[in-house]
């Protein structure tokens, strides 16, 4: 079994490149308290009951929100993925808010987020995404497990530490990306650590450009092994650029 931080690791120790770059590996996580059983989330974040979960495709970009940097590469990403996600709804800038995404996510088998992301160290269950009115209506990992979307096929999140757990609750999948994947996302892409807006979006770009000709997220553990490959031969010494990126998926 491999993954892109465990090559990263094998590298620096010596061991074979080829030994650990032929094995497409995905986690599935065994998630428990505090983000789950599920009825104890629903208790806390208040039940949201939305209709089924639609095929369309969602992308939401925050380039800039209120209180942190600006992210430009979130733009262009945005754009590009508007050339290659078919049945695409962009919610952008103003319209990116918490009770939006709340309520377009069950309408959409497809999500993916370009914008930044805060991990909790003390409270993993507060991890939440920035969107336009992150400061008044924070959307967190609690809010997001309250949802139910038994369509949902794949959720790419493009944003740092989407997919880290605290330190306490290590042997735990208590992180952004392991609510989606609670909810009924089959696949979750992640990361493990912060990463460059250029770094993201070339990943992100060399994945749905393989993702487009069948566009079946089934084989999305695959297409992001190859994604991610393709960045670390132009980078082979730099893996904190290529490793963070992982497959949650069943």
């Amino acid at each position: 079994m491999s993954s892109p931080a465990l090559d990263a690791m094998a590298e620096t120790k010596g061991c074979s490149v080829a030994a650990v770059t032929t094995v497409v590996a995905s986690s599935r996580n065994p998630v428990r308290s505090p983000l789950s059983p599920r009825s104890q989330l629903q208790q806390r974040a208040g039940v949201r009951r939305w209709p089924q979960a639609g095929h369309g495709n969602l992308v939401v970009e925050v380039s800039e929100a209120p209180g942190v940097r600006a992210l430009p590469g979130a733009r262009f990403e945005a754009r590009r993925l508007a050339e290659l996600v078919p049945d695409l709804t962009l919610l952008a800038g103003a319209r990116a808010t918490r009770d939006a995404i709340l309520g377009a996510l069950p309408e959409h088998g497809i999500a993916h987020f370009a914008c930044h992301a805060v991990t909790d160290p003390r409270s993993p269950s507060l991890n939440r995404l920035l969107l336009h009115d992150h400061v008044s209506a924070p959307l967190t990992a609690i809010e997001l497990s309250a949802l139910n979307v038994p369509q949902g096929r794949l959720a790419y999140l493009s944003a740092c530490e989407t997919a880290r757990s605290n330190e306490p609750l290590a042997d735990e999948a208590v992180h952004i990306a392991a609510a989606f994947q609670l909810v009924g996302y089959r696949h979750v892409i992640g990361t493990l650590w912060p990463v460059s807006d250029s770094s993201a979006g070339r990943i992100a770009d060399d994945f749905y450009t393989g993702l487009a000709p069948s566009f079946d997220p089934e084989d999305a553990a695959r297409i992001l092994h190859h994604a991610v490959h393709d960045l670390r031969r132009d980078a082979p010494d730099e893996p904190s650029r290529w490793a963070a990126h992982i497959h949650l998926g069943r």
